[in-house]
């Protein structure tokens, strides 16, 4: 059996290569449905040999996904829950499971939703040397060179999963069911796969299906049988929309004296007068005795100390704002004359005294504004051209020999440091290493690797949607060629030149 990869206007494909189809009718089961978990396929005979056909779009194979490394818990409980299900439903189809292709090449993760895709192929009876590089315990050993080092759960599901698959006798689903338990997962409802894929086309209660750019997603949280709903990038503007309020109305606090919030001393000033001389209209209009006289005195004391009291903080409050003010502008006109000197001399090196090329600038004071600037720019040149040229250091010039891949899209130009190999390109944060955010670039589009001194080598595509060019030819699905400098390579619309 040979693998190799295809396409068309519409699909990209892995064929299987060299069957012998026969009367088997679980050829004609697997052609004409599509018993979900299993790529979608279709059976073409060629010279009387079979051909079938597996629709990959959007999907990348686990050996390009996590060759980083990156396979974590929530991913590998997935697979085991997919592969459960799956083997529910190749009952229902009259299918054995021992006919899927356990491999790290023929098991797909679909970069949409985060489900895991089986390839099936049905071997005739006696070809069990075929079929011992795809057997389930060859695929746990596999697995373990996919973890992620950081994650201990992913770890010890992964090494007892290969413990429990050297075990001849033992099924797919026991299994699984085993690793799951121990690691503390709930187990399944007791529906069959059909039912719980039908009941939740989107997913089985508490998984996560939504991806977020840029951020590793988090396991649901279960407390009690409920799901703790994930944190959304609306929640997160919400809250640090709440966080600014809560800040700006803590910086009026303070631009106000300490005197709590805006207006708080003005209304405590009015109050205060206010007071004060209502207690001068009593003291007009009633004849008060020697202890009520006593008390409107202490009382209009009282409230004309705190109404000073609040004048001299709303005066001190605008003093310090009006500094403040000045300062920012000044500090502002500082920040702006420093970029302008940067802007300078990231173009000239003043490596003469200014005050020599100001002085000589001014004694041509008849002359245009234009004309001084351009003589002092000439001066400074003069200054630089009798300079030792400085050499520059190992890493410097390591720096510069490297690959890189140079846009040629015109103002949307897109420079590509290729100086850490391997390197996925694609426009799914998390997932490759270089974001290209342009809607023509799939997921995961491309990966380049070297011979280790840092020149890109070779190139890989990888199943992208719109194709990766290599000096204007369409690699097929998954072809790795042999690239050089000069070469032309496009990745979906974008054009690059690699040197």
């Amino acid at each position: 059996m040979e693998i190799r990869f295809d396409r068309d206007l519409r699909h990209n494909y892995m064929v299987l290569c060299g069957l012998t189809t026969g009367e088997d009718y679980r050829w004609k089961m697997l052609s004409e449905n599509t018993p979900k978990g299993l790529l979608k396929c279709s059976l073409r005979s060629i010279n009387g040999a079979g051909y079938l056909y597996y629709e990959i779009d959007s999907r990348q194979p686990m050996r390009n996904r996590f060759s980083d490394g990156t396979l974590r818990h929530e991913e590998l409980d997935r697979l085991l829950r997919d592969m459960t299900a799956l083997e529910e439903t190749l009952e229902e189809y009259l299918l054995e499971v021992d006919q899927i292709l356990f491999s790290p090449d023929c098991v797909y993760y679909d970069m949409r939703t985060g489900g895991f895709y089986f390839v099936y192929c049905p071997f005739p009876e006696g070809s069990e040397t075929e079929r011992e590089g795809y057997t389930f315990a060859s695929f746990t050993e596999e697995l373990l060179g996919f973890l992620d080092p950081d994650d201990e759960q992913a770890a010890t599901m992964a090494y007892r999963l290969c413990e429990l698959a050297g075990h001849e006798e033992i099924r797919v689903t026991d299994a699984v069911s085993t690793v799951r338990e121990e690691a503390g997962i709930p187990s399944a409802s007791g529906e069959t796969g059909e039912q719980r894929r039908n009941d939740h086309p989107e997913g089985y209660p508490g998984e996560r299906e939504v991806f977020i750019p840029g951020e590793r997603n988090p396991p649901a949280e279960h407390d009690g049988g409920s799901v703790i709903p994930p944190v959304t990038d609306s929640v997160r503007e919400t809250d640090y929309a709440a966080v600014l309020a809560a800040m700006d109305a803590e910086e009026s606090g303070q631009s106000n004296g300490g005197g709590g919030k805006k207006g708080t001393i003005p209304i405590l000033l009015v109050l205060f007068l206010a007071v004060f001389a209502g207690n001068l209209v009593i003291r007009s209009c009633f004849r008060l005795d020697a202890r009520e006289n006593l008390l409107s005195l202490a009382v209009a004391g009282v409230s004309l100390v705190m109404a000073l009291i609040l004048l001299v903080l709303m005066i001190r409050a605008g003093l310090q704002k009006e500094e403040d003010t000045d300062g920012g502008r000044a500090e502002s006109a500082g920040k702006k004359r420093k970029r302008e000197d940067d802007r300078e001399t990231d173009w000239v090196r003043p490596v003469c005294e200014e005050a020599e090329v100001i002085g000589a600038v001014e004694r041509d004071e008849g002359r245009s504004a234009g004309y001084r600037q351009s003589r002092a720019r000439e001066m400074r040149y003069e200054a630089a051209s009798e300079e030792e040229t400085t050499v520059l250091s190992e890493a410097e010039a390591a720096a510069w020999d490297i690959s890189r891949l140079y846009g040629r899209n015109g103002a949307e130009t897109i420079n590509i440091d290729l100086g850490r190999l391997p390197l996925t390109v694609g426009k799914m944060s998390g997932c490759a290493d270089y974001v290209l955010p342009d809607e023509s670039v799939s997921r995961m589009h491309v990966r380049f690797a070297g011979d280790g001194t840092g020149k890109a080598t070779e190139m890989q595509d990888l199943n992208s949607t719109n194709g990766t060019w290599l000096n204007g030819r369409r690699l097929k699905p998954n072809e790795t060629v042999s690239i050089r400098a000069g070469d032309e390579i496009g990745i979906g619309r974008l054009r690059f030149e690699l040197r």
